[in-house]
C-alpha cells in the first residue's frame, strides 16, 4: 500500500488536483478584487511522515495562501470570501 501511494502517477494526480483548485481560487480572487490574495495562492507538495505504529507515509499536494484566513472566515474588516472552499468544492464537484 506504501509503495502504491508513493508512485509517480498518484503524486501527478495530486499536483493536478490541487492546481485546478489553486487556479480556481485564483480566479475568484482576482475577480473580487482581492489581487494580492490572488499572486500568494500556491500549491505546496510533500510527504507526511507517518503515524506512530506503521510509519505510513502518504504524499499530498494542499493549496496554500498566507493570511488568507481572514478572507476566508472573514473578520470586523473584512468580508468572508471562503475562496478556498468554494474553489474546492467546485473542482470536486467535476
Amino acid at each position: 500500500m506504501q509503495q502504491a501511494s508513493q508512485t509517480p502517477a498518484v503524486r501527478r494526480r495530486l499536483r493536478a488536483r490541487a492546481t485546478q483548485v489553486a487556479a480556481r481560487a485564483k480566479a475568484t480572487a482576482a475577480r473580487q478584487g482581492l489581487r494580492q490574495l490572488s499572486a500568494d495562492i500556491r500549491v505546496e507538495e510533500g510527504t507526511r511522515p507517518g503515524t506512530k505504529a506503521q510509519g505510513f507515509q502518504r504524499p499530498y499536494a494542499r493549496v496554500v495562501a498566507p493570511g488568507a484566513a481572514k478572507y476566508e472566515r472573514g473578520t470586523s474588516r473584512f468580508d468572508k470570501y471562503r475562496l478556498m472552499l468554494r474553489a474546492a468544492r467546485a473542482v470536486s464537484s467535476r
